[in-house]
């Protein structure tokens, strides 16, 4: 058995209760000391002291015991079959989401005082909400408008940066990396993982580095088929080779000056055999070169495809002088004042730039967990909107295990179940339920999905709740009936379907089972936040930004 009071309708009781023994000791006053009192509603009050006290207190006891009673009896609910309830405002409290400064989850439905569902913990969150339900307006915008972490900002509709890079400014320094948009280098940074700046000092860990940044150009893991797994892992070979020799050379080099260096004869086993001859590299490199030697012309050409195919785009003359130089590095992110990084890649670019977003996020999360020196500066947020349509980054879905005690998190958000399965394949529903158990906080907003909409259900569980049948035989009048207690899941997938536009949910890790129902917080709809909003130095990236109750909508552009 567990107990719940719920404090307004406990308040309710005991006003009547206060009502009803005023009304009685009124009554008894009219009956045994003044007959005149049915006038004087006052009657108690100006008899107090002539009026016998058994008067007061005797219907005041009675009906305090009867609204004790009464709470006490209804306030035990079974929990043969689970307890999950709405959460009361202590256990948000016990939860840490009452905090001043931080993430904002959402919004208390307490009409006359409403105050933030808000953490301030280094904690990640996964935002599941389809299309129009106000994941931009009522989760991503607030936040950027209030939370002064630095952040790593997904800009896909191009929006966030037209509404919230003015505060992000006044906050701290703000940029914009938009290769594909053609503004100039003085307008969008620029982005090179390995310049000198960027690269670890010694050789041996430079080789790591760059291993670990090509798994993002050139997968080898289980997501792809094993031809591609082969002819990627040789891929890789010819990239460590060029971008390594550059590094010995000029201590630093680029995607297109790698793609230069590879494609600037027509016979690259014939280029690497010159080098290999003529040039004093370190045996790392040599092992590599003769691996390449070694192989067949037709072998060669194969891998020689799938390797320039995956360094095209960064060689196309409005792109490649974005890649040529970096203007940030992750320190950045942990100086004291925050820095903000929005990444302005429309969706009509999304396929074939989506590698220069997964590289930058797999550069920034690694050597921000890595660097134990600068763990107790700047917490640093990622705001991952449309994570999904970056492809596959298996280090980015694991890192909020890891990341919690290097002052990082992740704000993970997607339409539904079935983007994550089309992404994952087979295994997008495991994909699903591994964000839901390594993030803490899963946002809920009004589904569309069935399947998505059951899945959700079942991680909040069930209550226990009492079921009466009845029976009766044909000629008999009283028949028999039974109560008996049955699960009930707490939160149906239809109340997940039918939730309306402005109420959402919040499940906490360790809380499953005491939900948080709550509001959504539009940033419209606060006077404070709707007059920080505007792009910094006025540059806008969209013509016309409108909204409405459910969603921002910024043209896609040109």
């Amino acid at each position: 058995m567990s107990f719940k009071v719920s404090p307004t309708l406990t308040i309710l009781k005991v006003a009547l209760a206060v009502a009803v023994s005023y009304a009685i000791t009124w009554g008894l006053i009219l009956l045994f000391v003044d007959s005149s009192a049915l006038k004087e509603p006052l009657a108690p009050i100006l008899n107090f002291g002539l009026a016998p006290w058994g008067f007061y207190y005797i219907p005041f006891f009675l009906c305090a015991l009867l609204v004790t009673g009464e709470t006490l009896f209804n306030s035990y609910i079974p929990d043969d079959y689970g307890d999950a309830r709405e959460a009361t405002r202590e256990e948000i409290k016990e939860m840490d989401l009452l905090s001043d400064e931080g993430l904002i989850l959402g919004q208390s439905d307490n009409f006359l005082s409403p105050y933030y569902i808000r953490t301030n913990e280094p904690l990640s969150s996964f935002l599941i909400a389809p299309p129009g339900t106000g994941k931009t307006a009522a989760i991503i915008v607030p936040n950027l408008l209030s939370c002064t972490n630095s952040m790593f900002i997904n800009d896909v509709k191009l929006e966030l940066w037209d509404l919230t890079s003015k505060q992000r400014g006044r906050m701290g320094k703000v940029g914009l990396f938009a290769p594909t948009l053609n503004l100039g280098k003085d307008k969008s940074l620029c982005f090179n993982p390995f310049a000198a700046e960027c690269l670890p000092r010694s050789f041996a860990d430079q080789i790591d580095f760059v291993d670990r940044m090509i798994s993002i150009l050139y997968p080898t893991g289980e997501e792809v088929s094993e031809t591609s797994r082969y002819f990627n892992g040789n891929a890789k070979n010819l990239f460590l080779f060029w971008a390594l020799r550059r590094i010995v050379i000029d201590g630093e080099t680029s995607l297109p000056r790698i793609y230069d260096d590879s494609t600037s004869t027509s016979d690259q086993q014939a280029a690497i055999a010159a080098i290999m001859e003529n040039q004093s590299l370190p045996e790392f490199i040599r092992a590599k070169g003769n691996a390449l030697l070694d192989m067949d012309m037709k072998e060669f050409k194969s891998t020689s495809t799938s390797f320039t195919l995956m360094l095209e785009p960064f060689n196309r003359p409005n792109v490649r002088k974005y890649f040529e130089a970096s203007d940030f590095t992750y320190k950045d992110f942990r100086e004291k004042k925050p820095f903000s990084l929005y990444v302005g890649i429309p969706v009509r670019d999304m396929n074939r730039m989506a590698p220069v977003i997964k590289l930058m996020a797999q550069y920034l999360t690694l050597e921000l967990m890595s660097d134990v020196k600068l763990f107790n500066r700047q917490n640093v947020t990622f705001m991952l909107d449309e994570f999904a349509r970056l492809g596959f980054v298996p280090d980015l879905l694991n890192a909020p295990e890891l990341s919690r005690g290097c002052k990082m998190n992740f704000v993970f958000a997607c339409q539904s179940m079935n983007q994550i399965r089309k992404l994952y394949n087979k295994n997008g529903a495991d994909a699903m339920q591994g964000l839901i158990d390594v993030c803490d906080y899963v946002i809920i907003y009004t589904q569309n999905d069935s399947d998505t909409a059951l899945k959700l259900s079942k991680t909040i569980g069930n209550t226990t709740r009492k079921k009466g049948s009845k029976s009766r035989k044909w000629g008999d009048l009283t028949g028999s009936s039974s109560v008996s207690n049955e699960a009930w899941p707490f939160v149906t997938d239809q109340d997940l379907l039918n939730m309306g536009k402005n109420n959402m949910i919040v499940a906490v890790k360790g809380f499953k089972k005491r939900p948080i129902v709550c509001k959504k917080p539009w940033y419209y709809k606060s006077a404070a936040m709707n007059k920080l909003t505007g792009a910094y130095n006025d540059m806008k990236l969209c013509d016309d930004i409108e909204h409405d109750d459910t969603f921002t909508h910024c043209d896609e552009a040109a």
